[in-house]
């Protein structure tokens, strides 16, 4: 049997997740002042993170990871082996979804073991720390938000459009400002 690995499952994963149509992929997104980097990111109406763990990788480093991943995304994938899989569904969050890769004759084949529902411990104003600061620059001038200063930290300009913004706004703005950088 082959062992696969973050590398194997990536690109194919990739390949996989464009048959959903994303607006765009991201691999390797920092989030949470980049306490943590989420493997592949699609955006559609909401950014969705796929968390990579090959069968050489520790499957209990995730729960380390779902500490962030669980603040920042409206939905959070883990892709694994059938290596893991037991593990990973006593220890992940039974709102994440679970795709399992399989090696086969004709390639990589992933297969739904149970899709991610909505986040709800998404944190408004740590997901939008996903963000530069010219990025949250943009957004509290777009929802006029008079009252910070230019010189002012990227934790303040979160902290503030996060009162007041719900959390689909912060979802859309997310990928909005994440969609358009270069």
């Amino acid at each position: 049997m082959i062992k696969l690995n973050d590398i194997d499952i990536r690109s194919r994963l990739i390949n996989f997740l464009e048959k959903y149509k994303p607006k765009k992929i991201i691999e390797e997104l920092r989030v949470h002042n980049g306490n943590a980097i989420a493997d592949v990111v699609t955006i559609n109406k909401s950014l969705h993170c796929y968390e990579i763990k090959g069968d050489n990788d520790n499957i209990n480093r995730v729960l380390k990871q779902a500490e962030f991943y669980n603040k920042t995304f409206s939905r959070v994938t883990l892709v694994t082996t059938e290596a893991h899989l037991n593990n990973a569904l006593s220890k992940i969050p039974s709102f994440w979804g679970i795709i399992i890769c399989r090696s086969t004759k004709k390639g990589l084949v992933f297969t739904y073991n149970r899709k991610a529902i909505y986040n709800p411990l998404l944190d408004k104003k740590l997901a939008l720390l996903t963000l530069w600061k010219e990025e949250l620059e943009h957004i509290s001038t777009k929802i006029l938000l008079k009252q910070i200063n230019k010189n002012s930290s990227r934790e303040l300009y979160a902290s503030k459009i996060s009162q007041v913004i719900t959390r689909n706004e912060v979802s859309t703005y997310l990928c909005k400002s994440i969609e358009n950088r270069k």
